[in-house]
């Protein structure tokens, strides 16, 4: 599973996305729109969302645990 903000400046979504690409094994990627390398969002963008960011904590958090339940691994 790969936890991925679309203003990740260490981790391009595009370069993401090529190792994705080449990976033998499947993965699965969550996208934090508007959110940099730690999935912290700017408040500006929270705004035109209408969310905010423990809006988007509470997301990535259920797309873990889905992802660890589809494998068997949480309840």
């Amino acid at each position: 599973l790969f936890l991925q903000g679309t203003r990740d400046k260490l981790c391009p979504p595009g370069e993401l996305a090529e190792v994705r690409a080449r990976m033998k094994a499947p993965s699965s990627l969550f996208v934090v729109e508007g959110g940099d390398h730690d999935l912290t969002v700017g408040v500006r963008t929270l705004a035109s969302q209408r969310r905010t960011q423990a809006d988007w904590d509470r997301d990535v958090a259920e797309a873990v645990r889905a992802f660890l339940h589809e494998r068997g691994l949480a309840p």
